[in-house]
């Protein structure tokens, strides 16, 4: 990133009361440092509005003082789209995970976008945040954390990575065992477990449903049993154990 350019800061606000408030003093010192173009977002620990909170046991005085540190950073708000809350115990929903950005970045991305996506593995909504930047596709390796998990995995790593080579440069044997293994498991992964995918994509899509709904009401018990089954995710590799 060139800071020249623009800036980026990833935050995750303290729990304590006190912690909270030198996290706001700091924000305001980081600000004095940062280009113009400025974009502000994560986990704050922090609500701005009794709204962003499902019960009424407020800590109006931290509402208070991130209202006025966003006042006087001179931040807007990037707008939060399908989702009332960002996080949950179940019992709990506040909306403690935001993003900020000046109005420079505001016209360097005018149309920039912010979606909740499913929280598949935390309490958290993920954010996902798109513009109109022109982002290059990618085409390398990508390897999926729930491989080791399948039948066959191992063996296909120890064939890729025990086939015998010509040469003694040991930085050469790396590259080359690596290269062979990450061009085993494409193919293996296309020909195994092409459907898991879309299977994990339904998951996500109705643990997202299910988040929705908990912004409006308590989940029931069954609904909390199909959420922890899909967060998971032994659901859908178990079967290609056989």
């Amino acid at each position: 990133m060139d800071n020249s350019e623009w800036w980026v800061t990833v935050v995750y606000g303290p729990q304590g009361d006190q912690q909270k408030l030198e996290f706001l003093r700091e924000l305001r010192a980081v600000s004095t440092i940062v280009s113009d173009k400025w974009l502000l977002i994560g986990d704050f620990n922090l609500i701005l509005d009794a709204r962003d909170k499902s019960n009424t046991n407020l800590n109006r005085r931290l509402m208070s003082a991130f209202r006025d540190a966003i006042q006087d950073l001179d931040l807007r708000e990037l707008n939060l789209q399908g989702r009332k809350f960002t996080w949950s115990n179940d019992s709990t929903q506040t909306r403690i995970d935001r993003a900020f950005c000046t109005a420079e970045w505001d016209l360097m991305l005018p149309r920039c976008m912010l979606q909740a996506l499913s929280s598949m593995v935390a309490d958290h909504a993920p954010f996902l945040l798109t513009g109109t930047c022109t982002v290059q596709s990618y085409r390398g390796f990508r390897f999926e954390s729930f491989w080791p998990r399948l039948q066959g995995f191992s063996q296909v790593v120890e064939q890729a990575w025990q086939q015998p080579l010509g040469f003694q440069n040991p930085f050469l044997r790396l590259h080359t065992k690596l290269q062979r293994t990450g061009k085993k498991l494409k193919e293996w992964a296309k020909s195994k477990i092409g459907n898991i995918k879309l299977l994990m994509c339904a998951a996500r899509q109705l643990i997202g449903i299910l988040d929705v709904v908990h912004d409006f009401r308590q989940l029931s018990a069954d609904e909390l049993q199909l959420k922890k089954i899909l967060n998971s995710d032994t659901w859908a590799w178990q079967p290609l154990r056989n």
